[in-house]
């Protein structure tokens, strides 16, 4: 049986053999996962939040999981597809951030690293069904053990996977270590540096760290997502999958095409406002606008004019023109 490994794998399960990181990838990175059980939970989240003083500044990252849900739900199921075909750059990262924002939203905590998906014994046990079992590990670091013992089953032999060398080394020797780390990039005996502490944040740690991965393509990729950067080569930051929506057409009756959120943050100076956010289910940057913004564009509905908007919000026909025309600029609507 092949335990959850270091990245979501790529594959099916043989006869006799069970996949637990199969089952994972399967169960998490789903669309109607994300459009569904996923984003109920991060608004139910931020509703929270929202009610209780202080605790708002707290929800950044709720917010942020909660905008993604959009760009994440267009592009998991081909991002899992081509994985399956073998492993990608652009899949790797749509598929870690797609582990960032669903696991704590049905309340499973990411792996040790920060990465993946953890299941529980219950879950593991489950899973696997009836033994005896024999687990076998893939790559160092895979949870190969813990689900050994979950299972209360041997571990077993198997061929390690033909991944490019890395050297490990404590972050508080990444400074003084630097030319050797250096020397080893540069000759090709180590692909990447893996730190087994922290690497301190002082300005000299800072900077070699800048260093290591301007001798090395691999090195902000590993950091970010662990051995799958082995496999995949180096991978996009999830934001740099993300662009700006096209302009619409421009039209008199301009319709929707994005959705629109009313969602509670801080402003500059850190007081609580409420903003609106046009969210495309594609691989487009959300937009902050006044919330007056949303209110017109759920009007926009190919048939509606300025004029009969402006009477439903109590507003004048020029303005509401002008914000129509702004939404159409921004992607939110078209002719």
């Amino acid at each position: 049986m092949f335990p959850p490994g270091p990245f979501p794998p790529h594959g099916v399960e043989e006869l006799g053999q069970v996949d637990l990181g199969i089952r994972v990838r399967d169960l998490f990175f789903r669309r109607d996962l994300i459009v569904g059980p996923v984003r109920r939970a991060l608004v139910e989240h931020l509703q929270a939040a929202a009610s209780v003083p202080g605790r708002l500044a707290m929800a950044t990252s709720t917010i942020e999981a909660l905008l993604d849900t959009w760009p994440l739900a267009s592009l998991i199921e081909d991002a899992v597809h081509e994985w399956v075909d073998g492993p990608n750059p652009v899949s790797l990262a749509v598929m870690a951030r797609c582990a960032e924002v669903v696991a704590p939203a049905v309340g499973w905590p990411l792996s040790i690293d920060r990465r993946w998906p953890m299941p529980d014994e219950a879950w593991i046990r489950s899973s696997a069904g009836e033994g005896p079992f024999v687990v076998v590990g893939r790559a160092p670091r895979d949870a190969a053990p813990a689900v050994a013992v979950s299972l209360d089953a041997p571990l077993g032999e198997a061929e390690a996977l033909d991944l490019p060398k890395v050297l490990t080394v404590s972050g508080d020797e990444l400074v003084t270590q630097l030319d050797t780390l250096v020397g080893a990039l540069e000759s090709g005996s180590a692909a990447a540096i893996q730190f087994d502490t922290p690497v301190p944040w002082d300005d000299a740690s800072r900077a070699a760290l800048e260093t290591l991965r301007e001798y090395s393509d691999l090195q902000q990729s590993y950091e970010k997502y662990g051995q799958a950067a082995l496999e995949t080569g180096p991978a996009p930051a999830w934001k740099d999958l993300l662009q700006d929506a096209p302009p619409g057409r421009p039209s008199d009756t301009p319709a929707r095409c994005c959705d629109a959120v009313v969602l509670p943050m801080l402003d500059a100076q850190g007081k609580p406002e409420t903003v609106g956010c046009l969210v495309w289910e594609a691989p487009f940057k959300a937009v902050t606008i006044n919330p007056a913004g949303v209110e017109v564009l759920r009007h926009m509905d190919g048939q509606t004019t300025a004029q009969a908007i402006a009477e439903k919000v109590n507003s004048t026909e020029e303005n509401i023109a002008g914000v129509m025309a702004q939404l159409v600029r921004l992607g939110a609507a078209s002719g």
